[in-house]
């Protein structure tokens, strides 16, 4: 199984299926979000949280991966010989990457567990929807970069060349 992911990806580049599968979930994953907050909006809020969840837990498993595969597991110098970003700077993009990707998951979580709590004082719905909206919104945003600097990366690494 795992040969068959370390093998070509589907999507016509120089990336592994198992990024090509990563950057297909990120890539959908403000979808998927916003449908989860449509639900919320149609008061299905136990269905919205639920759904939260999942993608939470999703994206911490797809983007650790992302970030093993290509800082472990791959020869993050062998990739970027035919990138046309030197190595320098391909670091400093990662760097930055990493520092989005930790605080979209932070903020991610801090909503869902501030959430969780407000729910079981009976303030959410409620008392702290205005709060839990706002929250929601930072989040979505931050999801919003997160999926898009990994995309940025992605073209970086397995698309651009020299």
């Amino acid at each position: 199984m795992v040969e068959y992911l370390l093998g070509t990806g589907f999507l016509g580049t120089r990336a592994f299926l198992e990024i090509d599968l990563i950057m297909l979930f990120l890539t959908l994953l403000p979808i998927l979000v916003l449908g989860s907050i449509w639900l919320a909006i149609h008061e299905y809020h136990k269905l919205h949280r639920q759904i939260q969840t999942v993608l939470f837990y999703l994206s911490v498993v797809v983007l650790t991966a992302f970030f093993y595969s290509l800082y472990f597991h791959r020869d993050l110098e062998a990739l970027m010989v035919q990138s046309f970003l030197s190595m320098r700077y391909a670091v400093l993009l990662f760097i930055v990457h990493g520092m989005v990707v930790m605080v979209s998951v932070l903020m991610w979580f801090s909503t869902l567990f501030f959430a969780k709590a407000d729910q079981k004082r009976r303030a959410l719905p409620g008392l702290y929807s205005l709060s839990h909206k706002a929250s929601g919104r930072r989040t979505f945003v931050a999801i919003v970069i997160t999926s898009v600097s990994t995309l940025a990366l992605y073209i970086i690494v397995f698309v651009a060349s020299k």
